[in-house]
């Protein structure tokens, strides 16, 4: 039986730059050695670990899972993951996907939600509120624009507006 390519992307929890790539395949192809993954991002360039030459990263079949220190913040990709006999050679098989990793922003707002529990005068602050939501509605259309319209361009601009919160909140809560 053929194999039938897939694969599931996770992000840590506990450190959000870590993402770990699970090779959720079915079926075999005993020819199979070895995958690359390329993540091609908004801005045209690709995301690799640091310290990595090429455009890809290399995924030994022998391993199901692969754990890379990705990320600095919340980011959407499209992500390709191709399955080699050979490397030299062209791919056997290929799976391109649309990815999002969001764990950064959900992790700060859970941060103010823990200011607001252990000092609720802050929601009195101008702009709590308003910059909140705004941070929800970016989460929500990041979402949406990865899950709905395969969109990594509109959803990295969604996640970039939450990154400015970030960065910026002693002005904005």
């Amino acid at each position: 039986m053929a194999l039938n390519p897939n694969f599931t992307s996770t992000e840590d929890l506990y450190s959000n730059n870590l993402v770990t790539f699970n090779d959720t395949s079915t079926g075999t192809d005993g020819t199979i050695t070895v995958r690359h993954i390329s993540i091609l991002l908004a801005d045209g360039t690709y995301l690799v670990p640091t310290g990595t030459s090429t455009t890809y990263i290399v995924w030994d079949y022998a391993n199901s899972s692969i754990l890379l220190d990705l990320i600095t913040k919340s980011t959407a990709g499209t992500v390709t993951v191709e399955w080699f006999a050979d490397p030299s050679q062209a791919a056997i098989y290929t799976l391109t996907k649309y990815e999002e990793w969001n764990l950064y922003d959900y992790v700060f707002l859970f941060g103010l939600l823990g200011n607001q529990t252990s000092k609720p005068i802050v929601v009195d602050d101008i702009g709590y509120w308003p910059n909140s939501w705004y941070m929800c509605t970016n989460i929500f259309q990041a979402e949406n624009a990865i899950t709905k319209m395969n969109d990594t361009y509109s959803a990295q601009a969604a996640l970039d507006r939450n990154q400015e919160l970030i960065d910026n909140q002693s002005k904005f809560f």
